[in-house]
């Protein structure tokens, strides 16, 4: 975890997302390979983040819905495309290709989000940054970690996904 949060900032834009675009569905199913692979670990994890009353139980149920539900997103980077239209001319001017975004997430702390918001970031193509208080630090942190394990797997830069506290 990096202290700094202009160093945090420059090391989120200076991701080369080149090997993110044709990689985003095999880097999404490897992430849900390794969650579950080290589902004994978190779920460890997380027990000392209960026992120091800094979080709550977590249900790898919910993850298998978040999962599931990200199954059925149409929404991946490169296939967006925009169109502005006359509609009374029923003529087309123009599409643009949606760019790569930097996205800043404040959140409580809540795995379950900083997961689902991880995989639709990727899914986009867009660098993010949670911030929070650290609540369930341990088992967040470890997620992010498990997450950019598998994003320096296809040589993309682990600092895609950041957590600051």
């Amino acid at each position: 975890m990096e202290d700094n949060a202009s160093k945090i900032i420059s090391n989120a834009l200076s991701v080369n997302k080149t090997n993110l675009y044709n990689n985003i569905k095999n880097i999404i199913k490897e992430i849900e390979k390794a969650l579950y692979v080290n589902k004994d670990l978190i779920l460890e994890t997380n027990k000392i983040d209960q026992k120091n009353n800094n979080g709550f139980i977590m249900d790898f149920n919910v993850l298998n819905n978040i999962f599931k539900n990200l199954e059925k997103e149409t929404i991946i980077y490169g296939a967006v495309t925009l169109s502005k239209k006359d509609e009374e001319k029923k003529i087309i001017y123009g599409k643009q290709i949606m760019d790569y975004g930097n996205v800043l997430v404040i959140n409580d702390g809540n795995p379950y989000v900083i997961i689902e918001m991880s995989l639709k970031n990727i899914m986009a193509g867009n660098t993010t940054i949670f911030a929070n208080q650290g609540y369930m630090y341990g088992t967040n942190n470890l997620i992010i970690k498990i997450i950019e394990s598998v994003l320096e797997k296809f040589e993309i830069s682990k600092y895609l996904i950041q957590l600051h506290v």
